[in-house]
């Protein structure tokens, strides 16, 4: 049984909250300006939830303050709108004949775009000299990654990002993988 004040204020689980900032963060990748109400009314998050997360983003420079929208009555509502290049994702495609890299922003937009060493057996001993060379060509908008999205051919777990299972390869056969790290 759930205790009736589990949910509420301060004591809201963290899941819940990372449910509810990936929930906002999803219609401003959309790239288009929002306001705090039109985020609330796409989510069905209270207004006060969606005001907290876009502060929350503010905080961290994800979003800006884009204007305002004089549409409905009363106070014009302050737009918000996702900063692109507040992050970088590197995302490595391992099911390929070579290692594929490729640098975008948060909307996914390439920056950098480059092919590594063969993928198959032996290929994790190549592998972190290839990413420090990588990572060299990224100019300091790129330096600070934020991402690493990786494409493994063969059996992942599918279980929360932050657990430990999700850190291994179960077996990867063209890499030579059986669990890996």
């Amino acid at each position: 049984m759930i205790e009736t004040g589990a949910f509420s204020g301060g004591l809201q689980s963290e899941h819940v909250r990372e449910g509810n900032r990936r929930a906002v963060l999803g219609c401003l990748r959309d790239a288009r300006p929002w306001s705090r109400r039109e985020l609330a009314e796409t989510t069905a998050l209270s207004v006060p939830t969606v005001a907290a997360i876009a502060q929350e983003f503010l905080n961290a420079g994800l979003v800006l303050e884009v204007g305002q929208s004089h549409l409905g009555g009363g106070r014009p509502a302050q737009l918000l709108q996702l900063e692109p290049s507040a992050g970088t994702v590197l995302a490595l495609d391992l099911s390929r004949a070579v290692v594929h890299a490729e640098v975008t922003d948060l909307l996914g937009r390439s920056r950098l775009s480059r092919e590594g060493p063969p993928c198959a057996p032996g290929l994790e001993a190549q592998l972190p000299g290839w990413l420090k060379q990588l990572r060299a060509e990224l100019g300091p908008a790129d330096a600070s990654l934020g991402v690493l999205a990786v494409a493994v051919p063969g059996v992942v777990p599918s279980v929360a990002a932050g657990s430990s299972t999700a850190r291994r390869v179960r077996l990867a056969p063209a890499l030579g993988w059986e669990d890996f790290p």
